[in-house]
């Protein structure tokens, strides 16, 4: 490798002008970090680059570095039957939609975000390299814009990894999106390569259910050497089964019979950098009876989703507006209309609780919060039910922090 020789005799910066196909990943084979900048250019940029440079005199060369893009285009194109003469792909803005993506994690760090399509007639993600992004940054994305053109991104840090829904997108649509930011807690995702806790014939499944999902909608898992979450089913005050994590819990031979059940998610961490939701705890409460044994049937759970103004610490204002959102995920059996929801905040982790008055009656409801002038953290306790008589309570201990 000509890394070494071009540091000792005192360069800059090695450019690797490549006379092959696309960019020279040689900086790759190193054993680890290189001892001065390198970067490679492609066939043609190279041919261009040398012919500059190869006249006689001086040639000042500008170079300018972007560790992280600014912008990422997400193509794909489909052919039926056969790959045409000319597979070139060249959209433009009206085949395309863009997507504004914020991270906001609270704390600095190099997040990693994939994007890949779903493939033709199944449900099954294809693969996809990943993109280095800032943890608390933006990215803006354009990605082919078509009905069959389906999309499921995440984004992940070295402790935190965010699914996101399956989504498609209409020509010339913008769409915001924000990853990690809190107030986290459990978030079910049910589309084509994500399955919720369901019911088929007279099993339950509690499938990968999430505990650390984000304010934007997504689905998240902690990665740590220990466990971090508890999932537990039961019928009535009789357990039916018990694991950690993401791992599944399924219960064959129920009652065809409609009964009353519960399923809790208990979250704990205690992480470097890690200050909000330190612990949780979500019970849901519904009744489920024999389906369908063809189908998977979503179990009738209510959804729970918080929106409050933090900065990049994961702090709000000491009166502050919080949104909470109560809804079903599409399909569910045995779902109606949430009409009750009711907030509780305490300032103290848990050990006082005050009742936080909401506003509205559609499906976001909204309350204002005052906190004490010595209070640093907020903590929420959210029940809401629906008129089936399905409920849920959800705990969020030091859910974000107060400027």
């Amino acid at each position: 490798m000509p890394v070494p020789a071009a540091a000792q005799a005192g360069a800059r910066q090695l450019l690797i002008l490549n006379d092959g196909f696309g960019k020279l990943d040689a900086w790759a084979d190193l054993a680890g970090a290189a001892p001065l900048p390198v970067a490679s250019l492609g066939t043609d940029d190279s041919t261009r680059l040398l012919s500059r440079i190869s006249k006689p005199g001086q040639a000042t060369l500008t170079v300018v570095s972007h560790p992280h893009p600014r912008y990422l285009y997400d193509l794909l194109q489909h052919h039926e039957g056969a790959v045409p003469r000319d597979p070139s792909y060249r959209p433009d803005t009206g085949e395309l939609a863009r997507i504004d993506e914020s991270f906001r994690d609270t704390r600095q760090s190099e997040a990693r975000e994939v994007r890949a399509d779903l493939a033709v007639g199944s449900d099954v993600a294809l693969a996809a390299l990943s993109t280095p992004v800032p943890a608390q940054g933006s990215l803006t994305s354009w990605v082919t814009a078509d009905p069959g053109a389906r999309w499921a991104a995440q984004t992940s840090v070295a402790d935190l990894g965010e699914r996101g829904a399956v989504r498609s997108y209409a020509p010339r649509s913008v769409t915001a999106e924000t990853w990690l930011s809190p107030l986290h807690h459990p978030r079910m995702l049910n589309d084509g390569a994500h399955q919720a806790p369901f019911r088929t014939g007279d099993i339950i499944s509690t499938s990968t259910m999430a505990a650390w999902g984000d304010s934007g909608g997504h689905a998240g898992v902690v990665w740590a050497d220990g466990d971090t979450s508890k999932i537990s089913l039961y019928q009535g005050d009789e357990l039916l089964g018990e694991d950690a994590n993401e791992r599944i819990v399924t219960v064959e031979g129920l009652s065809p019979q409609p009964r009353p059940y519960r399923l809790v998610v208990a979250g704990e961490r205690d992480l470097p950098g890690r200050p909000y939701s330190t612990r949780t705890r979500t019970e849901w409460g519904f009744t489920s009876g024999t389906t369908d044994c063809t189908t998977l049937a979503p179990l009738p759970l209510i959804q729970l989703d918080y929106a409050a103004a933090t900065d990049l610490s994961g702090r709000a204002h000491r009166r502050t507006e919080l949104t909470v959102t109560a809804s079903h995920l599409k399909g569910a059996t045995g779902a109606a209309p949430v009409r009750t929801v009711a907030v509780d905040v305490s300032y103290d982790d848990g050990t006082t609780w005050h009742p936080a008055p909401l506003h509205g009656t559609d499906g976001s409801r909204r309350a204002l919060l005052d906190a004490p002038s010595g209070a640093r953290y907020a903590s929420l306790r959210t029940t809401a039910r629906d008129t089936a008589g399905n409920t849920v309570s959800q705990t969020l201990i030091r859910a974000f922090g107060l400027q």
